[in-house]
This record gives C-alpha cells, sequence and structure tokens, in this order.
C-alpha cells in the first residue's frame, strides 16, 4: 500500500493498473473449505484491491503466468 501511495502521489492515479494474481492483489483461497460449507464461491476483495477500486482504478489481472 505504502509503495502504491508513494507512487501515486509522484504520478498521479491511473485509469487501470496491471498485476498479476499474487494474493496482494487477489485472494487465493481456493474452493477453501469454509466457502465450500457456505456454497459461496464468491471471494472478498483484498484491502489493496478495494482501495484501488475506490479510487476508481480498474484493476486488470494478467492471463500469462512469469517466465524469468
Amino acid at each position: 500500500m505504502k509503495v502504491l501511495e508513494e507512487f501515486f502521489s509522484h504520478k498521479g492515479l491511473p485509469k487501470a493498473i496491471y498485476v498479476d494474481k499474487d494474493a496482494k492483489f487477489k485472494t487465493q483461497r481456493y474452493q477453501g473449505i469454509h466457502y465450500n460449507i457456505k456454497n459461496d464461491h464468491s471471494y472478498p476483495d483484498t484491502q489493496i484491491r478495494r482501495a484501488l477500486s475506490e479510487l476508481g482504478i480498474t484493476v486488470i489481472y494478467a492471463g500469462s503466468p512469469h517466465f524469468s
């Protein structure tokens, strides 16, 4: 959050941000038992995702894996 805050304060707010599917940006509780019991497959947003949404920034998730 601090890195994004610093970046946005220097560069301004973008319309969209392109990120990987890391747990910082996307909830990673794939089929956890507590969701299976409730039959609820909608996962809550992460804090960073909520903050970006409140700022009106669209989050675009990378569809390809990272190669080194």
